[in-house]
């Protein structure tokens, strides 16, 4: 395991919510504003903003099997982008994986 995929899964296993995102995205800036709406602020980890974010966005990607950003973790589980965040959100079922 790289220090890499490592330092990402350390990240997922000690957080109940972790978003990996990049700030020019606004996909990612919509799946915060949710999360925080909803009372459920995210750990975020803007990987153009960071050492190592390209090499953490790769590690990301080989782990996820998604190209894109946001990647979103709740307690632990790939719940995929903002799409699917929003999705969950508009069935009643995101605040159900709080609990």
């Amino acid at each position: 395991m790289s220090q890499f995929t490592q330092k990402i899964q350390e990240l997922i296993d000690q957080n109940d919510l972790v978003v990996f995102a990049k700030s020019t995205c606004p996909y990612c800036v919509k799946a915060i504003e949710t999360l925080n709406q909803l009372g459920h602020p995210p750990l975020v980890i803007q990987l153009d903003q960071i050492d190592n974010g390209t090499q953490l966005h790769q590690a990301l990607k080989t782990k996820t099997n998604q190209n894109t950003v946001p990647a979103i973790f709740i307690k632990q589980e790939l719940i995929g982008g903002n799409s699917d965040l929003q999705e969950l959100n508009n069935k009643g079922e995101l605040l159900k994986k709080f609990n």
